[in-house]
């Protein structure tokens, strides 16, 4: 997921950080100049000039972000503030981004830093088996576990259930939220959880 998603940070717009480094002040951040090169993108808060008029971050791009961590060229933003998953969902989606799919340790590794550098208890990631109870799958369609905590994830898939997760105590527990030290948990649409956000394809 990674790769995939580096691939979609880094195809437009200027870098305007170092991967893998912590977040650093506006002052230290390169400073963008027009490119005739540049593909423009939507604008993301992330330290680069997404949409190629020679600055980064402007306007009220990075309002209302509470955590960024970066891992490989991407970018995972908590959003301030706990809300529903359907609220959560529409969320990243203003702030150009998607729940993030957590589809490998290093993202996944990424995700709880998050948590802690926020103080957050738990997030909204992309998860559901609302179509089908027990079979859990991305936004995009894709199968990632089936059954409860004894079930099974597709050869060579990722998972990272908590302890005891996902349960058959209620089947309202539709929807993926990952819990701070500990790891993926199926909760009901009405559990509280600040957004955790990717981003999004960019239109071209």
């Amino acid at each position: 997921m990674l790769a995939q998603l580096g691939a979609l940070a880094l195809g437009c717009g200027r870098v305007g950080f170092v991967a893998d480094a912590a977040p650093r002040d506006d002052a230290t951040v390169d400073a963008p100049t027009a490119d005739a090169g540049c593909v423009a993108c939507s604008e993301w808060c992330n330290d680069r000039d997404d949409d190629c008029d020679g600055a980064a971050d402007e306007g009220a791009v990075c309002d209302g972000i509470c955590a960024r961590v970066r891992r490989s060229g991407v970018d995972l933003s908590l959003l301030c503030g706990a809300s529903a998953r359907d609220a959560a969902e529409l969320a990243c989606a203003q702030h150009g981004g998607a729940l993030v799919p957590i589809t490998d340790h290093a993202t996944h590794q990424a995700a709880l830093d998050a948590l802690a550098d926020a103080a957050e208890t738990c997030a909204w990631i992309d998860g559901s088996d609302a179509s089908e109870e027990g079979t859990w799958r991305r936004a995009d369609g894709t199968l990632f576990w089936t059954g409860v905590a004894d079930g099974i994830a597709p050869s060579g898939v990722f998972s990272g259930w908590r302890a005891g997760d996902p349960d058959a105590s209620a089947e309202s527990e539709d929807w993926l939220a990952l819990v701070e030290g500990e790891g993926w948990a199926d909760s009901p649409s009405d559990a509280t959880c600040p957004a955790l956000c990717a981003r999004a394809v960019c239109a071209r």
